[in-house]
């Protein structure tokens, strides 16, 4: 324990020449109780044993390589990576595998002739010089740099150096905050199947936001939850197949501790419903944002995605304004072989499912033009067109009955808007828009001041279209209908015949007094 650095590489050498796996063996405790010094014994030793293990070197190579170090001042004067590829036994690269093996990369400052040894980094990540705050460069160091030194910091991104706020520093110096090689710095919300949270890429030195899945969602080994897993990993494929600016992109795909995990695009800013929330917004700035989202969903099912969890909760807004859709976590690829949702399977958020969605019925991009719908409704009224505490009362009012006219809760609302809003909620998806695109350009032509192609439903076919989807209220109707006029025939009748007998007793009277 008292052993000094002299001794320790003596040791080194005797060890190394008879059994070089040995010598890390027996000074591995004695290096993690030591002082810096002999943690730079202690890199020699792994740098030794790797390189004559792996047959780099020869030990009389590597004994020999000590002996020049020792001789020109120790490992703080000449690093033995060095001297040895200065005498020609191991090449850069062959360097720099051994050392990623170590967990250490080799850079360099070009302006400040600073070479850096980064221990415990992360492989490709970008750093910054301590000194002159300039990138490192990964090219190998000049013969003759004028500072050594090695870093076993976490990894410092280049841009914003100085102003890493005291969140992100907690974050990158606590090892437990990783997802892969994300450093995780806040959490920004949860859902249904994983939570999301804001990440610090330090390979590319930009924020972005991960999902992953929860625990409980993972597959015990007494429960069959492996659709979960193959559903959040569907969401993956399905968004990897678009690419449009508003729809937030998914860059990568992971598993960390066996929990599959979406990284995406961090929208910065606040979703549709807080805005609906926090303020009543214009007509005018409604009809843009959905009319910016309609032509993203258009996108989508062009490819093939429908998403069938169109809300405002979906809908993230950036620091400008525009809509970004998100969330495919109920996606389906209408061109994948194998579907997850069952014929009858109910998915989605009830009050903004669609009569098919409800049913269980065939879905495809007329469903989500009916949630583009539910969407304008809630946007202008305040609240979606159909409410229930009771999910099967609200079901029956989403099958059953018709949408309440916007107008008459929100006079603001033009007649055409109107219309355009009840063509999206119809029951029949036939009658909706033929797709997402169909409804951007009726909103464009609102915002145009235009009118729309969509004509206004009249109160006749109004009551024929209810009467259509309650037979069996229609059939009591007609019942009581026929019912009552008999009734009123019978009563005509007998009302007729009381009024000829009284026009007959009237001319018996007048013949008499004659």
């Amino acid at each position: 324990e008292t052993a000094s650095p002299q001794a320790l590489e003596w040791l080194l050498k005797l060890t190394l020449k008879l059994d070089p796996p040995f010598a890390a063996e027996i000074l591995a405790e004695h290096i993690r109780q030591s002082d810096s010094h002999d943690h730079r014994i202690a890199q020699l030793i792994q740098l030794g044993e790797l390189l004559v293990s792996t047959g780099k070197i020869s030990s009389e190579q590597l004994l020999a390589s000590l002996e020049g170090q020792r001789q020109l001042g120790g490992p703080a004067h000449k690093r033995l990576g060095e001297i040895l590829v200065e005498r020609g036994l191991v090449t850069f690269n062959e360097l720099e595998t051994v050392l990623y093996h170590q967990g250490k990369q080799i850079l360099w400052c070009p302006a400040c002739r600073v070479q850096v040894n980064v221990q415990g980094g992360v492989a490709g990540a970008r750093y910054a010089c301590r000194q002159c705050r300039g990138e490192l460069q990964p090219a190998p160091p000049p013969c003759s740099p004028t500072v050594r030194e090695t870093w076993s910091a976490v990894p410092v991104p280049v841009s914003g150096a100085d102003d890493l706020g005291d969140e992100v520093r907690l974050a990158l110096a606590d090892p437990s905050r990783r997802i892969g090689h994300y450093v995780v710095i806040s959490e920004l919300g949860r859902g249904g199947m994983g939570a999301v949270y804001r990440c610090l890429d330090p390979q590319l030195n930009r924020t972005v936001a991960i999902k992953i899945l929860l625990d409980d969602l993972l597959p015990k080994p007494d429960q069959d939850t492996h659709q979960d897993l193959v559903r959040f990993r569907r969401e993956a494929q399905a968004a990897a197949k678009i690419q449009h600016p508003g729809i937030v992109a998914i860059h990568e795909v992971g598993e960390h501790r066996g929990r599959p995990y979406l990284v995406m695009d961090l929208v910065e800013g606040e979703t549709f419903e807080a805005l609906l929330r926090r303020e009543s917004p214009s007509v005018h700035g409604i009809v843009e944002i959905i009319r910016e989202v309609s032509l993203a969903l258009d996108h989508a099912h062009d490819v093939g995605i429908i998403h069938r969890d169109i809300k405002p909760q979906n809908v993230m807004l950036d620091a400008e304004g525009h809509p970004h859709l998100m969330d495919f976590g109920l996606a389906r690829d209408s061109s994948a072989q194998q579907q997850l949702t069952k014929t009858g399977q109910i998915m989605g958020t009830p009050v903004y499912m669609a009569p098919e969605q409800v049913e269980g019925g065939d879905m495809g991009s007329w469903t989500d033009v009916y949630a583009l719908g539910v969407m304008l409704f809630r946007a202008l009224v305040g609240r979606p067109p159909f409410t229930a505490a009771n999910p099967t009362v609200l079901f029956k009012q989403i099958i059953m009955d018709e949408p309440p006219t916007p107008s008459r809760l929100n006079p603001a609302i033009s007649r055409d808007l109107e219309t355009i809003t009840l063509k999206c909620l119809e029951k029949n998806p036939d009658r909706r828009y033929p797709s997402a695109a169909a409804v951007a350009e009726e909103l464009q032509r609102v915002l145009h001041g235009q009118a729309t192609l969509a004509r206004p439903i009249g109160r006749t076919e109004r009551a024929l279209r209810w009467l259509g989807r309650n037979r069996a209220m229609s059939a009591a109707m007609v019942v009581v209908t026929l019912v009552v006029a008999s009734a009123a025939v019978v009563v005509l009748g007998q009302v007729r015949e009381a009024s000829k007998k009284q026009a007959e007793l009237r001319q018996a009277a007048t013949r008499l007094l004659a």
